[in-house]
């Protein structure tokens, strides 16, 4: 008996389920057959919306981008960024006032088609460390403390903003209007290396290396001396106030030592000294390209969607609303 209960059961689900898919099915092609019969209208709709979307797209300036790389020598990254952020900040403040204004700023006047920047540092574990002895506290400190993060490729894609003053390279992304030349991107790059911040660094940090270059050679000349007195088993005379000779007890492979390490210190001061004639140097001189627009930008695409799904939406709520009345009739 219990059996033959069960069996009625399923049978009853079993029916039920078919009759709601039959349903279901039915609503469908209720709704293919509604989309059928208006296709004209959907026609028209999707015309009308490709047409205001080509409108809207005319009226609505393209724009153009580039990714600059740029190298900051001199240890010169925290200046650049600073560079950068003041003339965003004029560029976002004033852009109503726009040529007048960076007339009177000494700022050129294509900038004014120009939007906000934005500049990242290209890390570099090798930026990071090349300051530090292997054996430094500081060094094994970055390495156990510092929380880096990675693409699935191993790429380190963010680390603390702390040393984003130590990495050489830097990445510059710029906008501007369709109209802008790419010279821009010369005139930018020209006007970040004649900022007076930079430019003052700069002549700090020739001088530097100037006294540093004089200074190893003037101690490499007295090693030689001393060491060619010592040769000739003679007294150690001095030119020099800074440096003493107490007795015979010292290192001569120490002193040549010594001298490598300045020979290579002058190798490079001489190197950066090279570089002097600009701070941030252009790596890539990348060309001006428009960017894509999304899809929400896209007007075409997007007024036409619009049009059909709010058509069809307000089909469905009038088919839902006519069904509700109906069953209310009927339940009476």
């Amino acid at each position: 008996m219990d059996n033959n209960k069960e069996e009625v059961d399923i049978f009853y689900v079993y029916k039920a389920f078919l009759n709601r898919l039959k349903g279901l099915f039915r609503e469908c092609f209720k709704a293919f057959d509604f989309i059928v019969g208006k296709w004209v209208l959907l026609l028209i709709l999707i015309a009308v919306g490709v047409g205001s979307g080509y409108f809207l797209n005319s009226l609505k300036n393209d724009v153009k981008e580039a990714k600059i790389l740029l190298k900051t020598n001199f240890k010169s990254a925290d200046y650049v960024y600073s560079v950068v952020e003041s003339l965003n900040a004029k560029i976002t403040e004033k852009r109503e006032t726009k040529k007048r204004f960076y007339k009177q700023e000494g700022i050129p006047t294509v900038f004014a088609e120009m939007g906000e920047m934005t500049l990242e540092p290209v890390i570099n574990l090798r930026d990071l460390v090349e300051g530090y002895e292997p054996n430094s506290p500081n060094f094994d400190g970055i390495l156990r403390y510092v929380e880096f993060e990675f693409e699935e490729d191993g790429e380190i894609t963010q680390i603390a903003e702390t040393f984003t003053g130590q990495y050489k390279y830097h990445k510059l992304k710029i906008v501007v209007t369709d109209s802008t030349k790419n010279s821009v991107i010369d005139t930018l790059v020209s006007y970040i290396n004649s900022s007076e911040y930079l430019t003052n660094y700069k002549d700090i940090y020739q001088k530097t290396l100037e006294d540093g270059i004089k200074n190893n050679k003037e101690t490499i000349k007295q090693i030689n001396e001393v060491i060619a007195t010592y040769n000739k088993h003679e007294s150690y005379p001095t030119r020099s106030s800074e440096l003493y000779i107490v007795d015979k007890n010292f290192s001569v492979a120490q002193l040549l030592a010594t001298k490598l390490e300045l020979e290579k210190e002058i190798e490079t001061f001489r190197r950066e000294m090279a570089e002097l004639d600009q701070v941030v140097v252009n790596m890539n001189h990348p060309t001006l390209y428009k960017k894509e627009r999304s899809l929400t930008e896209n007007n075409m695409l997007l007024i036409p969607l619009l049009l059909v799904f709010g058509f069809l939406g307000i089909a469905f709520a009038v088919y839902v609303f006519k069904s509700l009345r109906n069953f209310s009739n009927n339940q009476e």
